[in-house]
């Protein structure tokens, strides 16, 4: 999640980080059981976990709010992905008694970016 300023923007009455909230929660419930979730923002600095609680994750993203520091998105996308990768090693490491090329992830990996676009979320070099 983007809980940069600029998400606090209104449009219909509503902000742009209440309607990424809404859309995020929407797409939760469709998710099948036994899904892993994560949910970061670019306000926090530390790894989220993924957990196969989807009560928990819909928590963590009704408690997203605006906060004024942060990371850019893009570092914080680097460490969701190389977290998501991590969580993908544990997953065929566990599969000890297979032959390592015969291992298979057995999760679909998707990563969701919930932002309003703003240039200011961003670092521009990268």
């Amino acid at each position: 999640f983007d809980t940069s300023p600029s998400m606090a923007y209104k449009q219909s009455n509503q902000t742009r980080l209440l309607a990424a909230q809404q859309f995020a929660k929407d797409h939760l419930g469709r998710l099948p059981s036994g899904s892993k979730v994560a949910v970061a923002a670019s306000s926090e600095s530390s790894t989220a976990a993924f957990s196969i609680d989807l009560k928990a994750a819909q928590s963590r993203i009704e408690a997203q709010e605006i906060k004024a520091t942060g990371l850019p998105l893009n570092d914080r996308l680097r460490t969701v992905l190389l977290s998501q990768e991590d969580d993908r090693r544990r997953v065929t490491s566990e599969q000890g008694s297979i032959p390592e090329d015969k291992r298979e992830d057995r999760f679909v990996r998707e990563v969701y970016v919930f932002t309003d676009l703003a240039k200011s979320a961003w670092r521009d070099e990268t």
